[in-house]
């Protein structure tokens, strides 16, 4: 998930992608503009500061009950003193289908 519009631009990859409730998330940050290893990077959820430092490029949460939404932020600080945010909102929810045809399947 690249994001544009930011003064550092990140390629965000969420493992999985489509997270779903109470499960374990593992999101890697890259960065083909800056040197992600020397920037300062901040991890929230939920507006809690969870972990910062320099070149935390991997971080790991869970996410939360069905229809809870989690909020991910994440603040990068360049070695040239560049910042940008990211937030990413995860509402986990489950949907089943049920599918009936009309029609008959023969006897033989």
């Amino acid at each position: 998930m690249p994001y544009l519009g930011n003064s550092v631009e990140l390629d965000v990859e969420m493992i999985p992608s489509i997270p779903g409730a109470n499960q374990n998330v593992t999101v890697n940050l890259a960065s083909y503009t800056t040197d992600i290893n020397a920037a300062t990077i901040t991890w929230m959820i939920n507006g809690k500061k969870i972990s910062s430092g320099v070149g935390l490029k991997k971080f790991n949460f869970t996410t939360g009950n069905l229809g809870e939404e989690t909020i991910l932020q994440i603040k990068v600080v360049s070695r040239e003193g560049e910042t940008s945010d990211y937030t990413y909102n995860i509402k986990p929810v489950e949907v089943d289908l049920v599918w009936q045809a009309e029609s008959l399947v023969p006897p033989f």
